[in-house]
């Protein structure tokens, strides 16, 4: 059972406590995974473009279907929101691993 202390109680605004997998606790928690993750991305492998692309892609899909399945807002709203966040940063990420993915233009002299 979650019970927000009013210190804590931000945290989980608008999110559907006591759900059967704890969403509301894995929402918080898996967002500033994701917030890590992307960091570490950005630092450790900037030798590697497409390989972060790709990690932040796969990231993306699996919260994208998190989201869907667990429905861990009380308002449709949000939950539509956070489904759109997730599908226009996987469209963000696919379009930016295709303009890593082409050849340089060739420059006439």
């Amino acid at each position: 059972m979650v019970q927000t202390s009013p210190r804590y109680e931000t945290i989980f605004s608008g999110l559907k406590l006591n759900t059967a997998h704890n969403s509301a606790v894995m929402e918080p928690l898996s967002f500033m995974i994701r917030r890590i993750i992307y960091a570490a991305l950005i630092v450790f492998t900037p030798h590697l473009p497409q390989v972060a692309t790709l990690a932040l892609t796969s990231i993306c899909v699996v919260m994208m279907v998190y989201s869907c399945n667990e429905k861990q807002w009380k308002e449709q709203s949000m939950q539509t929101l956070a489904v759109a966040n997730e599908v226009f940063l996987y469209a963000l990420l696919v379009l930016l691993n295709a303009s890593t993915c082409m050849p340089p233009a060739a420059t006439s002299q």
